[in-house]
């Protein structure tokens, strides 16, 4: 079975990318740099929209210390 798994990314290797996407350039270089940029956007705009701030303020503790805490 592990075999089997070993064999997936030689096969996804071997996929005519200018043939499948002949809009995104002529060569397999040129195709997979598109891609991997389109990943790479939807990456950012996914972290972006998804990702949530916090405020952090400073508290005293009883002992006198300051210990941050989190809103």
């Amino acid at each position: 079975m592990i075999s089997g798994l070993i064999l997936i990314p030689w096969f996804r290797g071997n996929i005519n990318l200018p043939k499948i996407l002949p809009f995104l350039g002529r060569s397999q270089l040129q195709v997979l740099s598109v891609v991997v940029s389109f990943l790479l956007l939807a990456g950012h705009l996914l972290m972006a929209t998804l990702v949530k701030e916090r405020v952090l303020l400073k508290t005293s503790n009883v002992d006198g210390y300051e210990m941050p805490f989190m809103c």
